[in-house]
């Protein structure tokens, strides 16, 4: 007999054998005391996007729950329900959860503009403009866009003097060059 021949009665599983895996009654196993089936380790899952991005825009621009849901346009049990984790009262609304996003969007980058500091975010965001419009009041209306560009002239106001004006002012209707 060849050392490979050796047979002690023990079939040894291959990998990807499916009939070790879908049929082990009905073959001895190199271990006697194997389980006749394998039960996968849970895998550990971070917290959900939604939970996260709560967190961060409580931590980012210091807002209550109050703050954040009525932005979002829940109340603010619900809000603090799903930042212990329970984000399913959010995960039901597709409205709710483009809310949430578009928030985060925006105070995450208002939030690199001002250095990471938080309360220069806060300011920033609740800084009124000319028309006595916050960003969170445009974040409240839907009004991403303008939310962004109010949080942004709050922290870079326009400089006023500092650039020169020439005697004939740039006008898209009488440039003779593609403006």
């Amino acid at each position: 007999m060849t050392a490979g021949s050796w047979d002690f009665g023990y079939g040894l599983p291959k990998l990807f054998d499916l009939t070790t895996v879908l049929e082990p009654h009905r073959r001895r196993t190199a271990d006697p005391y194997a389980q006749p089936y394998h039960v996968p380790r849970q895998q550990v899952h971070e917290a959900p996007e939604l939970v996260q991005q709560l967190h961060d825009l409580a931590q980012m621009a210091k807002w209550t729950n109050r703050q954040i849901g009525e932005i979002i346009g829940v109340s603010h049990p619900t809000v603090a329900q799903a930042m212990r984790g329970n984000a399913g009262a959010l995960s039901r609304s597709v409205a709710q959860r483009q809310r949430l996003g578009a928030a985060h969007n925006v105070v995450s980058r208002i939030f690199l503009l001002a250095s990471r500091d938080p309360h220069r975010t806060s300011v920033a965001l609740d800084t009124p403009e000319a028309d006595n419009l916050t960003a969170i009041d445009h974040l409240v209306d839907g009004q991403i866009t303008k939310a962004y560009l109010a949080a942004a002239r709050a922290l870079r106001p326009p400089r006023i003097g500092d650039m020169m004006i020439g005697t004939h002012p740039l006008d898209a209707g009488t440039a003779t060059v593609a403006v």
